[in-house]
C-alpha cells in the first residue's frame, strides 16, 4: 500500500507529461486552476493578511476561469462543439444587466459579469475540447491536496481560534466553534472555502470507482473526506458528501458482487485503523461527536432548501423582472465602492436564488436554468441520473457568489464525466480486440 501511495505522490506523477504535446498548455492550466484555488487563501491569510497584495490575489481568483478559457480557445486543437445559442443569449443579458445604474457603479457590474460567467466558462472550455482535457492527470495532485488539507485540518481542529493556523485573512481569530473545537478552514481564508472543497473529493472517489482503483485507496479518500466534512462543522458539507457517495456507488457500474466485495474490504480497512491507529480513531470519534452535538443542540434547523424557494415565490424586491444590476450584492465590490441604496432598501439576503433574482431578476434566473440544462445535455458521457443529481446540487448551492464552490463543482463534475468517457473508450477497445480475435 505504502509503495503504491508513494508512486501516486511521486513528483513525476503529480506533474505528468501529456500524451499530446498540443494539449500541454491545457494540462498546465488545469493544474494551475486547482492549485491556485486551493492554496491562494493560505498565501493571503498567512503571508499578506488583508493588505493590497492579498486583495489582488483574491481578485485573480475571479479572473482564473476567463484566463483558462482564453488559454483553451487560443490553442490549435480543434473545437468539438460550438458554444450553444443559449450561452450567447445569456452572455448578452449578463452584460446588459451589468450596466444597470441601480447596482451603484460600473465596477459592480464588471465584478458581476465575472462572477456570473466564470464557472460556465470552465464548463464550456471542456465541452469544446474535452478529448484533450486530461483531467485524470489531476488525480495524484488531488490525493496530495487531500492529505495536506486533512493534516492541516487536524491541527486546526485541535488548536484555539487565536492560533496562527486558525486566523482569518483579515488577521482576526476564528471564532466559529463546533462542539469543543474550532471549525476548520483549511488553506482557505474562511470556512466556506474549505467545506465546498469536500464534495470534490467525493467526485475523486467516484472517478476512482469508474477506473477500478485499489479499494483501500478509494476508502482512504472517502474516509478522509468524511472526517474533513465533520471537522468543517457544516451540515451541508456532510450531507452533500454522503449524497455524492451514494450516487457514485449506484452509478459507477459496480455489480452486486463487486459492491459486496467493496464493503467487506472497507470493513477490514476500518477495523485495522481502529486497532492500529488509536489516535486516528479518537480524532474521528471526536469530530463526529462534535458535529452531532451541533446538529442536536441547534434550536431550529433552518430548512434552507425550502426557504430559498419560498423566498422566490414571495420575492420582496421591487424589481423582480430585471433586478438591480449585476454585482449589487457582491461583498467585495460593496467593500470597495459602496453599497447600492436599492440593496440597502431590500434588506438582508442569504440564499443564492434570491441574490440571483435581486441582481438580474427572474429573467436571469430563467436563462441560467436553461443554460445549465443545455450544458448538462452536452456533457454527453454522464448518465442521465448523474446529470439530474448535478442539476439538483447546482440549484441548491452557493455556486455564483462563492467563487471556490463554482470551480470545485465544475472540476468535480467534469472529472466524473471524464471517468465515464475513459470507461467507454475502454469498452470500445475491448470490443474491437474481441472482434479481431474472432
Amino acid at each position: 500500500m505504502l509503495k503504491q501511495l508513494r508512486a501516486f505522490i511521486n513528483p513525476k506523477n503529480i506533474l505528468p507529461k501529456t500524451s499530446n504535446p498540443e494539449s500541454k498548455s491545457i494540462r498546465i492550466g488545469l493544474l494551475a486552476i486547482l492549485v491556485f484555488t486551493v492554496f491562494n487563501g493560505a498565501i493571503r491569510k498567512w503571508i499578506f493578511n488583508a493588505g493590497a497584495i492579498g486583495s489582488v490575489i483574491l481578485l485573480l481568483q475571479i479572473f482564473v476561469p476567463i484566463l483558462f478559457y482564453y488559454l483553451v480557445a487560443r490553442s490549435n486543437l480543434p473545437k468539438l462543439k460550438k458554444a450553444p445559442v443559449i450561452w450567447l443569449l445569456y452572455l448578452f443579458y449578463v452584460c446588459l444587466t451589468a450596466i444597470n445604474p441601480m447596482n451603484k457603479t460600473v465596477y459592480h457590474g464588471i465584478f458581476g459579469v465575472l462572477l456570473h460567467t466564470g464557472y460556465f466558462l470552465l464548463w464550456l472550455a471542456y465541452l469544446q475540447k474535452n478529448q484533450w482535457m486530461e483531467l485524470e492527470k489531476l488525480v495524484p495532485m488531488l490525493l496530495l491536496i487531500l492529505v495536506i488539507e486533512f493534516v492541516l485540518a487536524s491541527f486546526q481542529y485541535a488548536l484555539p481560534g487565536t492560533h496562527i493556523l486558525n486566523i482569518q485573512a483579515g488577521g482576526g481569530a476564528n471564532n466559529a466553534i463546533v462542539g469543543d473545537a474550532v471549525r476548520v478552514s483549511g488553506t482557505f481564508s474562511y470556512i466556506g472555502g474549505f467545506q465546498v472543497m469536500i464534495p470534490l473529493f467525493a467526485c475523486l472517489a467516484w472517478f476512482m470507482m469508474l477506473r477500478h482503483y485499489a479499494t483501500w485507496l478509494i476508502f482512504g479518500v472517502l474516509g478522509l473526506g468524511l472526517l474533513m466534512a465533520f471537522m468543517s462543522g457544516s451540515r451541508g458539507a456532510v450531507g452533500f458528501f454522503l449524497m455524492y457517495v451514494v450516487i457514485a456507488i449506484f452509478l459507477s457500474g459496480n455489480t452486486i458482487n463487486s459492491l459486496f466485495k467493496l464493503i467487506i474490504q472497507g470493513g477490514l480497512i476500518i477495523t485495522l485503523v481502529i486497532f492500529f491507529a488509536p489516535s486516528f480513531q479518537k480524532s474521528g470519534i471526536n469530530s463526529y461527536n462534535n458535529f452531532k452535538d451541533r446538529v442536536e443542540n441547534t434550536d431550529q434547523v433552518d430548512d434552507r432548501v425550502a426557504g430559498s424557494y419560498e423566498q422566490l415565490l414571495h420575492f420582496r424586491g421591487r424589481y423582480p423582472i430585471f433586478g438591480l444590476g449585476l454585482g449589487a450584492t457582491y461583498q467585495g465590490a460593496n467593500a470597495l465602492f459602496g453599497t447600492s441604496s436599492y440593496v440597502k432598501e431590500f434588506g438582508g439576503y442569504e440564499s443564492e436564488l434570491e441574490r440571483v433574482v435581486l441582481e438580474g431578476g427572474f429573467v436571469l434566473l430563467f436563462l441560467r436554468i436553461i443554460l445549465v440544462l443545455v450544458l448538462l445535455k452536452n456533457t454527453e458521457y454522464l448518465p442521465f441520473l448523474g446529470k439530474a443529481f448535478f442539476f439538483v446540487v447546482f440549484m441548491n448551492s452557493m455556486m455564483t457568489f462563492n467563487v471556490y464552490q463554482g470551480v470545485f463543482f465544475v472540476l468535480g463534475m467534469l472529472l466524473v464525466d471524464r471517468g465515464y468517457y475513459l470507461k467507454q473508450l475502454e469498452l470500445e477497445q475491448n470490443d474491437t480486440e474481441l472482434l479481431n480475435i474472432m
